[in-house]
């Protein structure tokens, strides 16, 4: 999404600096969404690692990390939302 928005789009000096700002307030918000994900898939692989098979055991931990991905894709969409503007 980088590489198009900032080579591929035909924007102003305006728009990207615009984007620019956007990017540079979501900065701390993705490291700390990244390491929400990163906690939740080390969380899934010790739970399918002592579950024995049982995907019950399993699937809280399958929900946790569904959770962490769903909450940094909506949250990588400021970008987007603002380019049909």
């Amino acid at each position: 999404m980088h590489e198009i928005v900032h080579k591929d789009l035909d924007l102003s000096s305006e728009q990207l600096a615009e984007i620019e700002d956007i990017e540079t307030r979501f900065a701390g918000q993705r490291v700390q969404l990244e390491s929400r994900v990163q906690a939740a898939n080390r969380e899934l692989a010790e739970a399918i690692r002592v579950s024995n098979g049982d995907s019950r055991a399993v699937q809280p931990a399958v929900d946790h990390f569904h959770d962490a991905m769903g909450g940094c894709s909506r949250r990588r969409s400021p970008i987007s939302s603002r380019c049909g503007q």
